[in-house]
């Protein structure tokens, strides 16, 4: 049965060939593995977001995974979760990854927040070595219950500049309407 898979194209200007196919080392049938993906501009880095993944018997919490390559090979370094990973909140929905793979983004539109449910989240990791870790967690808790913040997020090629998008805002009585948060070195 498929367990979702990232495949990975090279050019040699004219044509496109798959030079490797990646899956999650602890994959299971349902996690949507490779729902979102974000390569980094020099190539050697790939986030990939697993929405549905159970986390800790936590169902659809989400994961994130990132691959690196060595050489000619692909390897999972990593997979992260929420420091606060709780049932449907689809964290790996969106991911984004600054141009040298240092720092990446995940969003968790449909986690609850400031006591709203739905509310929605942004994760935020930094690599030190050859580790990633939760640097920081965005919420924006003057909007209202349902926006899915982190619905969609865009991280600048050096990291400091961060769009994260809020789809189903309501503003001035239109519902739906959206909104996008722009953060500029960690500060909205």
């Amino acid at each position: 049965a498929p367990l979702g898979a990232v495949y990975i194209f090279t050019s040699n200007g004219t044509s496109w060939t798959r030079t490797a196919s990646l899956t999650a080392n602890d994959g299971v049938i349902g996690d949507e593995f490779g729902d979102s993906v974000a390569l980094s501009a020099d190539g050697s880095t790939v986030v990939i977001g697993s929405r549905n993944a159970t986390v800790g018997g936590k169902a659809g919490a989400g994961a994130a995974y990132v691959f690196t390559l060595n050489g000619a090979t692909w390897t999972q370094a990593a997979k992260v979760t929420a420091s606060d990973a709780a049932a449907s909140d689809k964290f790996g929905f969106t991911v984004s990854v600054n141009a040298t793979g240092t720092v990446f983004v995940v969003g968790a539109p449909f986690a609850d927040a400031a006591g709203k449910t739905d509310l929605g989240a942004v994760y935020y990791f930094g690599k030190s070595g050859a580790t990633w870790t939760q640097a920081s967690k965005l919420v924006q808790a003057d909007l209202p219950a349902e926006s899915y913040y982190g619905f969609s997020v865009d991280l600048s090629a050096s990291g400091t500049t961060l769009a994260v998008g809020a789809p189903n805002t309501t503003i001035g009585g239109n519902a739906s309407q959206g909104l996008v948060y722009a953060y500029f070195n960690g500060a909205a």
